[in-house]
């Protein structure tokens, strides 16, 4: 639903099928200004419910760090 509604305002988003460390879960990257950024859907969640006071984005290297993985190679970079 999220890529849809990111689709609809105008911005690419692609939707992620990766692991976590909790196992299966799946996120988006989305264009942000003149990049791509990973936006995961738990911290979306937490942000929407003013649990997060700014929506965090992560660059392949931070989201890799935080113990992610996904098929890099199917997906635009995500970098500083």
């Amino acid at each position: 639903a999220m890529e849809l509604l990111c689709h609809q305002a105008g911005l690419e988003a692609f939707l992620v099928q990766g692991a976590s460390p909790q196992g299966q879960e799946p996120w988006l990257i989305v264009e942000q200004g003149e990049g791509y950024r990973h936006l995961l859907v738990s911290d979306l969640a937490a942000f929407l419910v003013g649990g997060l006071g700014e929506l965090p984005l992560y660059t392949d290297q931070e989201l890799a760090q935080m113990g992610h993985s996904w098929p890099q190679s199917f997906y635009p970079v995500c970098s500083d």
